[in-house]
């Protein structure tokens, strides 16, 4: 946003979003210009999932009236559904190069621009071949299929955001020893929070109830422990023969160090040790323990 407007461009943005009653963060570099906003969405609620079309098309006109663009330190993804009407008379241009270089639209298709023959290049307000922002899979409707005692159960999990602060690469940084040691992101915390996510949707999908699952296992005890011990065994052993999702899940968890690191540092604090534990119980009693290996 060409920062002489930027004050009038937030005035009118923060009216939008104030109108529906959204709460939201705004943060950028004012130099620039540059303004990110992140508005509250539950996006497990279908009717606020609607607002994504209706604030998108708001705010996208309102970016093109004050001369912005949706898009600039970051990729344009699904916002790419604007840019015809943003780049007006040159869109053809960026067809022009995409049908050079991706004749048969195999490269990420539906993002930017989409080739066409020379004969349809014609500027248009919108290009149907490409994603729009509510044409896609959202998370929420993923999410939504969880239980919701399971969601609450663990929300030391489900509550994270993505923004990636456990990333962290500064070796003097307490953040996520076990990211650091493998740079394998299935071990860091938004990895591990992002499985047990995924394990949770497809516990809920089998109808398997986790939170009574482990209800149980603690009202039973030590003869619970007994008691299913043959079925463990069976269990375990025919392991390799049907795919079970929650091994995955335990080869990312069995490098975690319960060192809390993330709990401290990260902002939804999540808590990696919390929810591992939680998996740890359910994942016992249906399997044996693992030997120890040196």
């Amino acid at each position: 946003m060409p920062p002489e407007h930027l004050a009038d461009f937030i005035a009118e943005f923060r009216a939008a979003l104030d109108a529906r009653g959204l709460s939201y963060g705004m943060f950028g570099h004012v130099d620039a210009g540059v303004l990110h906003v992140r508005p509250a969405i539950d996006m497990k609620d279908p009717e606020q999932e609607k607002l994504i079309r209706a604030v998108s098309d708001e705010v996208a006109a309102l970016t093109q009236k004050y001369g912005g663009l949706l898009w600039g330190e970051h990729g344009k993804g699904v916002r790419s559904e604007y840019a015809p009407t943003f780049f007006g008379e040159l869109y053809p241009s960026l067809q022009r190069v995409k049908a050079a270089f991706d004749p048969y639209n195999q490269l990420n298709p539906g993002k930017i621009a989409t080739p066409a023959e020379e004969d349809q290049l014609i500027a248009k307000d919108s290009d149907p071949d490409l994603l729009t922002v509510d044409g896609v899979p959202m998370r929420g409707q993923f999410d939504r299929t969880i239980d919701e005692r399971a969601w609450q159960a663990y929300d030391a999990a489900v509550y994270c955001n993505g923004n990636g602060t456990c990333y962290n690469y500064d070796v003097d940084d307490p953040m996520c020893p076990s990211w650091k040691a493998t740079w394998d992101r299935r071990h860091s915390p938004k990895g591990r929070a992002s499985l047990i996510r995924e394990w949770l949707r497809l516990q809920s999908q089998a109808g398997i109830d986790v939170v009574e699952e482990s209800r149980k296992k603690k009202a039973e005890g030590g003869w619970g422990f007994i008691k299913s011990f043959p079925r463990r065994v069976v269990n375990t052993l025919s392991r390799k023969q049907h795919h079970d999702y929650s091994h995955e899940v335990y080869d990312a968890m069995a490098g975690c160090l319960a060192c809390k690191s993330c709990a401290g540092q990260c902002p939804v604090k999540v808590n990696v040790p919390q929810f591992r534990s939680q998996f740890l119980e359910v994942y016992h009693g249906r399997y044996l323990r693992r030997c120890a290996t040196t």
